[in-house]
């Protein structure tokens, strides 16, 4: 599901939220364009989202569903990152644990150990 970031139009603090297509297509729009969410106005910030070598602290942490475990691996998992130093925060979901990135950095060393690489 896409990570959206937003700044509060009252204060211009940044926020993000985890919502699918059809879930922000649905937000109530204000007269200027902004969106409303959970009772705050705010807009998008763009330059936040699609920032170069990866999002801007505003966007972070991050779960990812993609490179979630089996509950049950779970210790084998938090062993790896131990061993090759790469302490990762799990979130159960379900039968499922889905790891906490802190940054773009900790995400590609955690995607390395286990043979795979960040596209963007």
């Amino acid at each position: 599901m896409p990570v959206y970031c937003f700044r509060r139009c009252a204060d211009n603090k940044p926020f993000t939220r985890t919502l699918t297509v059809g879930q922000w297509e649905a937000l109530p729009r204000t007269e200027g364009g902004n969106v409303v969410i959970e009772g705050v106005k705010a807009y998008r910030d763009f330059q936040t989202e699609n920032a170069k070598g990866g999002q801007l602290p505003a966007c972070w942490p991050q779960k990812s569903v993609a490179l979630a475990t089996s509950q049950e691996y779970l210790a084998e998992e938090l062993a790896l990152n131990r061993a090759h130093n790469v302490p990762t925060e799990y979130r159960r979901k379900g039968r499922s644990a889905e790891p906490v990135f802190t940054s773009k950095k900790h995400r590609t060393a955690f995607e390395r150990i286990r043979g795979m690489s960040d596209a963007f």
